[in-house]
């Protein structure tokens, strides 16, 4: 059953003010996995095709997206129909063919082919002028094929719809802005969508050695009853060794692949028909499956919501791709019969890919994939100004490989492992004083510390603690003449000379 939600109802009439109000060529919805991105567009799209009595032409890049749009349009009550020459059914029945629905379905080669008049069954219309061209995915619909057929609609209005708006400058193709300027239409955060129950909030593990990806990933998924895992790997041929890792491990694998012919030590593996994918995706969806590696083929528009671990054992320079990876997993799911419900999920790292690009759920695309005020600790202290500006600081545990906040946790927040960080924040001597004491001098400081250390001799402790008290309003000493816990940073001074650009541990 379809649920209205509110910032649905505002994204669709925020699209038909920005393009059939204000008159823009072309508008981008950003709306993360989950959020029901194409609810929103059907919705916007039957409004429109009321408004110019026109029809929608969709340009979907992954096939899975057009059975899966083809559906979930029917069930908004719009007529759909499919231009392709092979996507023609799914597991549901036949699709509706050609030009009569009010979306027109297809893909960018296809409708390319179908321009330069190289697909005869699927000839163009004579006055075929959609109100609407939809480009899903819309950070991979710059290229050049898009352009070709954006420019072949001169008069269409565009809209781009996306959860990752980012597209590196070097790929073919324009940039995402060339398209759609810079005022985007957001709908909902990623974690907004997790406080709702949309989405379920990824525990990030990561690991430093790539040795035993297989047996970390079983000691992680000992005890749980769904096991569900999406592998990303850097190459085919990755895949296949990934496949034989799990399998002898005796685990349920398969490959998924999206492109040509391959030859692995000698064998050549042949490219995966749709059916063949179906078929694989479909065993998975039973749980007859554990584990689905792949390359790309897996990563936009992939949703089989009971998956519940993403292993990353490849390097991603891409932020986008990135958060496309990891929405894999993020999506809620009620559980069957023999599985609970799903609360959280995971995200099993092996190339420093959480350290590079953060937590998916921080994400501020205004800032081109960069997050929020986010540091990762290193093995070196920070100091204490760094630590205190930063909204969060992450800590990988050695232990675990449990990755966590040290300003909410020193120890690690595994029950099972309760691990020191180890985590050092340091202030010089001059700064800490300063703070605690507000002087104004450098001699005010320096007899602060003379007192505080016990350098000038002369002050034994009652008289170092009444001074300290009386003057400066802070309790140095307790009953015991022992530093206060506020002070415990400075044991390691007492009796010593000190320098006030000296580093303290705080």
């Amino acid at each position: 059953m379809l649920v209205d939600y509110t910032f649905q109802e505002n994204a669709v009439n925020d699209i038909i003010d920005r393009l059939f109000v204000k008159n823009e060529s072309a508008v981008l919805l950003v709306s993360p996995t989950g959020s029901g991105k194409t609810v929103i567009t059907g919705k916007a799209a039957k409004k429109i095709i009321s408004l110019t009595d026109g029809k929608v032409l969709a340009i979907l890049s992954l096939q899975t997206l057009v059975k899966q749009t083809y559906r979930e349009f029917e069930s908004l009550g719009i007529k759909v129909s499919v231009v392709h020459n092979e996507i023609v059914s799914d597991e549901k029945g036949d699709f509706n063919m050609g030009y009569d629905g009010d979306v027109v379905i297809t893909m960018p080669e296809t409708f390319c082919n179908i321009i330069e008049d190289k697909t005869p069954e699927f000839v163009l219309p004579k006055g075929f002028a959609p109100s609407l061209l939809w480009v899903d995915e819309a950070h991979n619909g710059t290229s050049e094929m898009f352009q070709t057929i954006r420019n072949f609609f001169e008069q269409t209005k565009v809209l781009g719809t996306t959860a990752t708006p980012y597209r590196e400058n070097n790929k073919e193709g324009e940039h995402i802005r060339s398209w759609y300027g810079m005022d985007y239409i957001y709908t909902i955060s990623v974690g907004q969508l997790i406080e709702i129950g949309k989405l379920v909030r990824p525990e990030y593990l990561v690991y430093d050695n790539t040795a035993s990806e297989v047996q970390e990933w079983k000691k992680v998924m000992q005890g749980r009853k769904n096991k569900q895992t999406v592998v990303f790997t850097a190459n085919t041929d990755a895949s296949y060794k990934y496949l034989k890792a799990f399998t002898d491990a005796g685990i349920k694998a398969e490959v998924i692949t999206a492109g040509s012919d391959n030859e692995i030590d000698g064998k050549v593996i042949n490219a995966q028909t749709v059916k063949q994918r179906d078929e694989i995706n479909a065993r998975f969806e039973r749980g007859e499956i554990t584990v689905l590696i792949s390359v790309r083929a897996l990563c936009e528009g992939w949703n089989v919501e009971r998956t519940v671990c993403c292993v990353l054992a490849r390097k991603v320079g891409n932020p986008a791709l990135y958060d496309q990876m990891v929405g894999r997993v993020m999506r809620a799911w009620e559980g069957d019969n023999d599985n609970a419900r799903k609360t959280d999920c995971i995200v099993m790292d092996f190339c420093n890919n959480v350290r590079t690009h953060g937590y998916v759920e921080d994400r501020d695309w205004d800032k081109e994939g960069e997050g929020r005020s986010v540091a990762f600790a290193s093995n070196k202290p920070m100091s204490e100004s760094k630590f205190a500006a930063t909204e969060v600081v992450r800590h990988v545990c050695e232990h675990c490989h449990k990755v966590y906040n040290l300003k909410d946790h020193r120890v690690c927040p595994n029950a099972d492992c309760s691990e020191p960080s180890g985590f050092k924040v340091v202030s010089t001597v001059k700064k800490f004083f300063t703070t605690y004491f507000k002087a104004t001098s450098v001699v005010q400081i320096n007899n602060i510390v003379k007192y505080v250390c016990g350098i000038s001799g002369k002050e034994d402790a009652a008289i170092l603690a009444h001074k300290l008290n009386v003057r400066y309003g802070h309790q140095i000493l307790d009953e015991d003449d022992n530093l206060t816990e506020q002070f415990a940073g400075l044991k390691d001074l007492l009796g010593k000379t000190v320098k006030l650009s000296d580093k303290i541990d705080m």
